[in-house]
């Protein structure tokens, strides 16, 4: 695993002494990572490595996949997932990350998202209550594959699911059903306003409808990266905040889990209708296509004109309010009977 952190300033210091004892491995980098990270069980290192290979400026392009090595029919009798326990390896890469990322502050894991995930994986009650609130945001959605969480036997170290008939979680899905997994992840991101960067197979029935049993924390969608979504997916725009980078590894993570189909065919009809990024001269043109598509009549804006600039030089002169008749001293003939009129209501009232 030494090409993974050859790049980082922490190890260079360390480099010289451990390319004598490099090992050449005929494996492509990402079985090499897999296989590390299934051999060292360690759940700090499976959530640092799944929210470093959002940063694609990071890794490189680098996209990290966690696929079922075979299908797996599900049934309720048994727990879909088992609460990961915290080792002493975990402590030693904590603090070996906490020192790279005081280097590299590409490298920091958000705090928020990674303390709610380690909190998932280590209690199955926190991981059930983030399940429903995804169930909640695709449960729209005619290709979702529904399915609920069985509380009564779900404790801290247990997740129990009940499934439909013949329900299986795998990654190797079929035509109609990567064109489900299109539609649902498109449903839940446009219509939900939620995504998720990251999942471990897709769990799918005999009519070919999907969900995701298996995901790392549910994201809010705002309009700002609805239009981003749009402008990746046309090629115009390359993330920039932390939630673009998580975004644009979930569109990828899509793409590899539906090699048959392009999955963006399917949100034509929310990439035509959002709103432009910066309502500028050709925003407010797109505004009001927009408005006159869904039937809202909008009349045409007038056009300004602007005098000649020689026209208003006069407002440059400061001195120009000396002049004016109504900035004048008043003479006797105002005062005067101003002063008897406040005379006589003193004396009188």
């Amino acid at each position: 695993m030494l090409f993974l952190v050859e790049g980082l300033k922490l190890f260079r210091s360390a480099l010289l002494q451990a390319r004598p004892w490099k090992r050449k491995s005929p494996l492509p980098p990402l079985v090499r990572i897999r296989r590390f990270l299934d051999k060292e069980q360690s759940v700090f290192l499976d959530i640092a490595a799944e929210e470093i290979s959002a940063r694609s400026d990071v890794v490189r392009g680098c996209l990290l996949t966690r696929d079922c090595e075979e299908d797996r029919l599900l049934s309720g009798h048994e727990p879909f997932c088992v609460a990961a326990g915290w080792q002493e390896k975990d402590v030693f890469y904590q603090r070996l990350w906490a020192e790279a990322a005081a280097v590299d502050s590409r490298l920091s894991l958000e705090k928020t998202v990674y303390g709610k995930r380690l909190d998932n994986r280590s209690d199955m009650r926190f991981y059930a209550s983030e399940l429903e609130i995804l169930n909640q945001k695709i449960s729209g959605s005619p290709y979702g594959c529904p399915f609920d969480i069985d509380w009564i036997r779900t404790g801290k170290r247990e997740l129990f699911l009940n499934f439909g008939a013949k329900c299986r979680f795998t990654s190797a899905l079929s035509k109609k059903e990567q064109e489900s997994l299109a539609a649902v992840w498109g449903y839940m991101f446009f219509e939900g306003a939620a995504f998720i960067s990251f999942w471990r197979g897709v769990l799918a029935d005999v009519k070919g409808r999907v969900a995701f049993p298996d995901f790392d924390c549910v994201c809010n969608a705002d309009w700002a990266l609805k239009n981003f979504a749009a402008e990746y997916i046309r090629g115009r725009v390359l993330p920039r905040r932390k939630i673009e980078f998580r975004l644009e590894r979930a569109l990828k993570l899509l793409r590899h889990y539906c090699p048959d189909i392009n999955p963006f065919d399917f949100w034509k009809n929310y990439l035509d209708t959002l709103l432009p990024k910066e309502i500028g001269v050709g925003g407010q043109k797109s505004l009001l296509a927009n408005l006159s598509r869904n039937g809202v009549v909008t009349p045409p804006a007038k056009k300004l004109r602007f005098p000649a600039a020689a026209d208003l030089v006069y407002l440059l002169d400061s001195r120009r309010h000396k002049n004016d008749p109504r900035f004048r001293k008043s003479g006797v003939l105002y005062w005067g009977p101003l002063l008897l009129v406040i005379y006589l209501l003193f004396k009188y009232f």
